[in-house]
């Protein structure tokens, strides 16, 4: 038989316990270790229980546990005191307290730092019966109030759903107060009729649309991106216009709000809306005369036309304020022009300007009657231009008729000097009162003989009578 060596033996036992007593060792470090780890990390695990039969293992107390803002404790053991965290103290921002219906106002919880990555549940209500709003990780919350009136907006700090090392506190609810209006429209109250006239409002973020109502039935406003429009009234009238606002939705303009109205008084000019004259003066049948329409409005949208008075039909709807047209034959016609607004293709007439009266003249006579539009004075100048023109040929007809009596009956008596041949018998000389009668009797005997009769003034009428007896 082979011979056990008793010192060897013993060796190796005595050895086995040692090696035995390294490897639980090692194994309680990891598991110790692990459990570390797995506790901090999630901080809501309990340690796992240590073996039987062998003394539990004692978890580090969390120093920052009592203070607030912190993360949660990590849990004991069972059978151990849990403290719950409190709640982070926190500020509510709103960036303005007054807005617009419509406007997008922003929420902030403030420090940032107490709010990332925090284990609370922010609750955020507007207080405008909107339903609440819960941003994990969020310091802003954005929102659109649709009415106006005055709105409490408050955050509740809370923990989540059976988390028992977080504390909810009811006190922990902050509050501000914001002021939503109405949109404003800025005019001015009182105008002249056909003056361009400037509506305004608020300026709000790239996505509203606006629309002015200027109360009349005339190019009712469309939707648009700025927030200044103009516009013509054009009858005398109080109108009441408003603004509303609008947001670009998917293509799509939804109304949200709409302005208070504002009364707007269009009052009448003190020149009539519309008049015209007539050129060349005077007008000639058969040759066109030109009608011009002359008015206070100076809008694109604004046309004329003219009726002639006679039977052709009124000229056609134009802008431009002229228009031409032959009369035939001469005589009295009737004329006025006719004023309208093209409002989205229909055409709606505004005004019309006073009749006038035309006078024609034929052309045998020459033109010489007035086309002049005919208006009382006038008329009557007319009618008494051919009396005076008498009157004055009647005088002039006096004063040459006076200067040739005048000078009749006060001239001198001519001084007549014979010079008869011989044998001449007598010269007889008888005067009255417009002159003197000269004979002169010649002897028959002799020759036919001659005479010459001078006057020493002049005479208007001289009579010489020859015979020969």
């Amino acid at each position: 038989m082979k011979k056990i060596d008793d010192n060897s033996d013993r060796a190796r036992i005595s050895k086995a316990p040692a090696f035995a007593f390294k490897l639980v060792l090692a194994l309680a470090f990891l598991f110790c270790l692990s459990t570390l780890l797995a506790s901090s990390s999630a901080q809501t695990k309990r340690p796992a229980n240590p073996r039987a039969g062998t003394s539990p293992t004692p978890v580090p107390q969390n120093p920052n546990a009592n203070r607030k803002g912190v993360g949660p404790v990590i849990g004991p053991q069972r059978g151990a005191v849990v403290v719950p965290q409190q709640p982070p103290k926190l500020e509510l921002i709103v960036d303005r307290d007054h807005a617009q219906v419509g406007e997008i106002l922003k929420f902030t919880l403030t420090p940032p730092s107490l709010v990332l990555r925090s284990k609370f549940v922010f609750t955020m209500d507007f207080g405008d019966r909107t339903p609440p709003v819960q941003q994990p990780n969020s310091t802003e919350f954005l929102h659109e109030y649709r009415s106006n009136g005055d709105f409490t907006a408050a955050v509740t700090v809370s923990p989540p759903p059976g988390n028992q090392t977080l504390m909810a506190s009811p006190a922990m609810k902050k509050i501000v107060t914001v002021h939503i209006e109405h949109a404003q429209l800025f005019v001015t109250p009182s105008v002249e009729l056909g003056q361009h006239l400037a509506f305004t409002t608020t300026r709000l973020s790239q996505d509203f649309r606006y629309r002015f109502v200027f109360g009349d039935t005339f190019f009712p406003g469309d939707w648009q991106e700025l927030p200044q429009a103009t516009h013509v009234y054009f009858v005398p009238n109080t109108y009441q216009a408003h603004v509303e606002i609008g947001r670009m939705l998917r293509g799509v303009v939804l109304q949200v709000d709409s302005s208070e109205p504002k009364p707007i008084e269009v009052k009448a000019p003190a020149i009539p809306a519309v008049s015209f004259t007539v050129s060349p003066a005077p007008v000639v049948a058969g040759s066109p005369a030109t009608f011009v329409a002359e008015s206070v409005f100076s809008d694109p949208n604004v046309r004329y036309r003219f009726d002639f008075g006679d039977s052709s039909p009124p000229s056609e709807w134009r802008e431009m304020r002229e228009a031409s047209h032959t009369y035939s034959p001469g005589g009295p016609y009737t004329a006025f022009a006719e004023m309208a607004v093209l409002n989205r293709g229909v055409m709606t007439t505004i005004a019309f300007s006073a009749k006038k009266q035309i006078t024609v003249a034929s052309r045998s006579t020459g033109g010489e009657e007035s086309a002049q539009a005919s208006v009382t004075p006038k008329a009557r100048e007319s009618r008494v231009d051919p009396w005076l023109k008498l009157l004055i040929v009647a005088v002039l007809v006096l004063a040459v008729a006076s200067s040739v009596l005048k000078w009749g009956f006060s001239a001198h008596p001519p001084t007549f000097h014979p010079h008869p041949d011989d044998g001449a018998a007598d010269v007889n000389v008888r005067s009255n009162s417009l002159g003197i009668d000269y004979q002169i009797a010649l002897n028959r005997n002799l020759g036919k003989g001659h005479f010459e009769i001078h006057w020493d003034t002049s005479s208007l009428i001289a009579s010489i009578r020859r015979e020969d007896g």
